[in-house]
């Protein structure tokens, strides 16, 4: 198993526009379920449930490009995690992140966390916020564990109540970072993940 050089806190970072959500009002008072608009599916983000007016997209199955035993593959699959982010605090009582990381990876317990408080207080963010428009491989790279240098663009993002009404926006951000993944069982799992601090 590999691991990189050593491992910072960016999950926390990234997400911290979704963490503060506890300072907003009154969170635990009680809310009325949610329902969502069926989006525009992408190609490989979910699959829209479309039974009724109050139906929300479900997980699909990871794309057959992202499960590619191969450079290619494993750079398929990192975009895939963050769409699939996307969707956790769009949407966040689905499964979205699921057996998509291994038990190492604190970014992703991280996030596992934030789509779980959303989902309590009854929050959801308006949009996508997470884009990875550069992805470069890391020379300590092997065919199981891959690693890549990858610039991660953060929408600002938009937190809206049950009722629609906006509680929270944040600034547009951008971060470098770097992020392991790891093949098990003929799939790629998400092992690490830390920030590039500015010198």
């Amino acid at each position: 198993m590999g691991q990189l050089c050593s491992r910072g806190s960016f999950g926390v970072v990234a997400l911290a526009a979704v963490m503060s959500l506890s300072a907003c009002g009154d969170d635990d008072a009680p809310q009325p379920a949610h329902t969502y608009a069926i989006p525009t599916p992408g190609p490989t983000s979910s699959t829209p449930v479309t039974s009724g007016p109050s139906a929300t997209p479900t997980p699909g199955p990871v794309p057959a490009a992202a499960r590619a035993d191969s450079e290619a593959g494993a750079k398929a699959f990192v975009r895939f995690y963050f769409d699939r982010l996307n969707m956790a605090v769009r949407y966040p009582e689905g499964a979205w992140l699921q057996g998509l990381a291994t038990a190492n990876c604190r970014f992703c317990r991280s996030n596992d966390d934030v789509q779980a408080d959303l989902r309590r207080r009854h929050l959801h963010v308006r949009a996508d916020v997470f884009s990875v428009p550069g992805i470069e491989p890391l020379p300590f790279s092997t065919r199981v564990d891959r690693a890549f240098q990858i610039t991660v663009i953060e929408k600002g993002a938009v937190i809206v109540n049950a009722q629609g009404n906006v509680t929270k926006r944040e600034p547009d951000d951008g971060e470098w970072a770097e992020i392991l993944v790891t093949r098990r069982a003929g799939a790629w799992l998400v092992d690490d993940f830390r920030e590039i601090k500015p010198s």
